[in-house]
């Protein structure tokens, strides 16, 4: 499959679970729900980007489609939001990172959890703790 046929089925399939993942995130609360909103618009922007990219670089580059990770990492997100509301965001995420880098060929796990756990604090710092917004809290805490 061509370069450019890929990139806009990635593109395409990434702004869909955009718009679900942001229409799921209107039934937290308005403070739970400024971070995926966040993330969601984030990665929809990209995905424009990349969608504008296709129609603007003129490249006949082959580069091999692998249906195997496209549906591994549809299944991890989509994963990842159903756990957001049972293990709340920490967690979720956690998982998600690892899982995701696992998928795409990372075996190291020092690099696997630094990674993870980094995120997860970068993110508690500035949401948390500089901008006071707490993400989706597991059920059973709620």
């Amino acid at each position: 499959m061509k370069m450019k046929t890929a990139d806009i089925g990635a593109s395409v399939i990434l702004l869909i679970l955009c718009a679900f993942g942001y229409i799921e995130s209107g039934n937290f609360t308005e403070q739970a729900a400024f971070l995926p909103r966040i993330t969601f618009g984030l990665i929809a922007f990209l995905a424009v980007l990349q969608l504008i990219k296709v129609f603007v670089k003129t490249s006949d580059k082959f580069v091999s489609f692998e249906w195997k990770r496209v549906i591994t990492i549809l299944l991890l997100t989509v994963g990842y939001v159903v756990l957001i509301p049972i293990l709340g965001y920490w967690i979720s995420t956690v998982l998600f990172i690892a899982a995701t880098m696992y998928g795409f060929g990372v075996k190291n796990k020092i690099a696997l959890a630094a990674v993870s756990l980094g995120f997860a604090a970068f993110v508690y710092l500035v949401f948390v703790q500089v901008l006071s917004l707490n993400p989706p809290a597991p059920f059973f805490m709620q």
